[in-house]
């Protein structure tokens, strides 16, 4: 996951780095997922391409820290041969759930602009939204027993959402701007990458709320 998140980040810079006029930005976010009872913090990285002072493309990459369960749950470990007895035992383990998400769409601005002092901002976006869920058991002997891996609920949720987003900025001349948008997120599908993954901080109700505060420094 961490060289797919390099190369999204290499990839967006290369781009936006080919154009004649590109913003860079980066800060500070929240994500609030509707029947999960978390916040998740995180840091975002993004890029803005101009097509004139009240239209953009953007492309955004945010990282949320992962938060672990509150209940532990029970994996299965095995024997390393039929002497060991008991030959199956239970380990406790428990889970932790981090949010990636990529991002891009288009921005209208209104007011000043896009290059000049306090506007809004609001327009469509689409997003691939990626859970990991790690297992953290606790200790048993290694010597006499192999944990069953398909018993920790690790794994993937990749999922496609469609959303909106709408912000406040202000541009220092010569300077940059600070910005704090906010985004409503439905989740279309998901496609968890096996049967048994285990977590309760996925959406139940396939709505995600998020904010991000951060500066962008524009360059021509």
């Amino acid at each position: 996951m961490i060289r797919s998140i390099l190369f999204s980040i290499v990839f967006l810079f290369v781009f936006l780095s080919s154009h004649a006029q590109l913003s860079l930005a980066g800060g500070t976010g929240m994500l609030n997922a509707f029947g999960v009872k978390k916040t998740f913090f995180g840091l975002h990285l993004g890029g803005e391409l101009p097509q004139n002072n009240q239209v953009t493309f953007y492309g955004r990459l945010s990282y949320f820290f992962p938060i672990q369960e509150e209940d532990s749950t029970q994996a299965v470990a095995v024997g390393n041969d039929f002497t060991v007895s008991p030959y199956q035992i239970n380990v406790n383990s428990i889970n932790k759930t981090n949010f990636v998400l990529i991002e891009g769409g288009t921005r209208s601005y209104i007011g000043n602009g896009f290059d000049n002092g306090f506007s809004g901002y609001g327009g469509g976006k689409t997003s691939l939204m990626i859970n990991r869920i790690n297992a953290k058991t606790d200790f048993y002997d290694k010597s006499k027993y192999s944990l069953d891996e398909s018993s920790l609920g690790e794994g993937t949720i990749l999922s496609i959402c469609l959303g909106l987003q709408g912000g406040l900025k202000y541009t220092f001349p010569a300077l940059g701007t600070i910005y704090l948008d906010a985004s409503l997120d439905y989740i279309l599908f998901a496609s968890p990458s096996n049967n048994n993954i285990s977590t309760s901080y996925f959406p139940n109700q396939r709505i995600l709320f998020v904010t991000s505060l951060g500066f962008r420094k524009d360059f021509y």
